[in-house]
């Protein structure tokens, strides 16, 4: 039996749906009108909250549930994104709001974040057959009791099993560290995968 432990990727992002994402529209804007994170567990969750067209400055209520971390611009020192990060252990369903202020036009732009905990958990995945050395992806993605979808899971670690499917025939699958698989090769335009990388070397 193999097992190993797996930090779960932003991709997850993609299964959020279009509840939590706004149209495009002209102007400054932020990709999410509504957050969804788990609490904090063994690391504190995080989510890049991103904007477009506008140089913002970040502010958010109930600091002790949340923190925002703005990222900068090298080139012109302009915020238009911020890590959301989750920092208190689960007492319950939060809500709290975070806002990005637009430095050239003073427009306010407001997001919902809920803290809640899971209600179940479900594996992705696109093949259903592999060729030999084939390379497959699985993703997990987590659910509140209200079918809603968690926006990022980065920070959680699973533990994973093979296992064949029947008693006794033998399987061939094995477990590819991220940092030798193609996920890997993004230029350094993935830190979520980095940070997956990072601990799944430390443990």
């Amino acid at each position: 039996m193999s097992h190993f432990t797996f930090l779960v990727v932003l991709e997850l992002r993609l299964l959020a749906g279009s509840s939590l994402s706004l149209h495009s529209v002209s102007g400054p804007h932020v990709a999410d009108a509504n957050v969804l994170l788990p609490p904090k567990m063994t690391y504190p969750e995080e989510y890049r909250l991103q904007g477009s067209d506008g140089c913002f400055k970040w502010a958010w209520d109930h600091h002790d549930i949340l923190s925002v971390l703005p990222e900068y611009n090298v080139s012109n020192h302009c915020s238009t994104s911020a890590r959301l990060r989750s920092i208190a252990p689960y007492s319950g369903r939060k809500e709290t709001a975070v806002y990005a202020t637009d430095m050239h036009t003073g427009m306010v732009i407001r997001c919902k974040v809920y803290i809640g905990n899971f209600s179940r958990i479900q594996i992705f995945h696109n093949s259903i057959k592999l060729d030999l050395d084939g390379l497959a992806t699985l993703r997990v993605g987590a659910f509140d009791n209200e079918e809603n979808v968690f926006s990022s899971l980065v920070g959680l670690q699973f533990m994973w099993q093979l296992m064949p499917e029947a008693d006794g025939l033998p399987y061939h699958l094995v477990h590819v560290p991220l940092k030798d698989s193609p996920l890997s090769d993004c230029g350094g335009l993935c830190g979520e995968v980095d940070i997956q990388i990072i601990l799944e070397d430390s443990l």
